[in-house]
């Protein structure tokens, strides 16, 4: 923390930061770290010097939906080993992000930290069919295995991995087209 003010490590869980220092070389220091810890953040100046930050929705969408895009990269080479819980953890990871970026859309303040997708999907407002909902859970329970191995959920014969990655693939397209 700067002079006792609003941490800057996360930059996603601050709004207010007074931008009140003693030296310009502090200022400085501050004003760098803003500007290399919260590209997404817009900053706007009041009155009495106080400095508020903003959410940047245009580049928090960017943010996510290449963030979604990135995720889904290494999912053929997993599929092709035949490494499906860590397939079903990535493709779930760029679901996750994609449903982000619709929470973001719609509420217009940095998305919660929950993996949940069918959750995220309540919180973005959007209306998903109960075959949407399933897979989503699917998803959630089969993210578990790669993260938690020792867990009881056991892991998915090819068929079933392949027809969630097929799913997940053409929800994934559904979610990105709507943003």
């Amino acid at each position: 923390m700067l002079n006792g003010e609003v941490g800057l490590a996360n930059p996603w869980r601050f709004s207010l930061v007074t931008g009140r220092t003693n030296t310009v070389s502090e200022k400085s220091e501050k004003n760098s770290l803003l500007e290399h810890s919260c590209p997404n953040l817009t900053e706007l100046t009041g009155c009495r010097g106080r400095r508020w930050f903003t959410l940047d929705v245009e580049k928090q969408l960017k943010y996510w939906r290449e963030g979604a895009r990135e995720a889904l990269r290494s999912v053929p080479v997993l599929e092709e080993g035949e490494f499906w819980a860590e397939a079903l953890f990535w493709t779930h990871l760029a679901v996750e992000k994609a449903l982000k970026a619709h929470v973001v859309k719609s509420t217009r303040e940095t998305p919660p930290y929950v993996h949940n997708l069918v959750r995220l999907g309540e919180i973005a407002g959007l209306d998903l069919s109960s075959v949407q909902i399933r897979l989503c859970d699917s998803l959630n329970r089969y993210q578990r295995l790669a993260r938690y191995p020792y867990q009881s959920v056991c892991e998915p014969d090819s068929d079933t991995s392949r027809r969630l990655l097929s799913e997940a693939r053409e929800f994934l397209e559904w979610l990105l087209t709507r943003l």
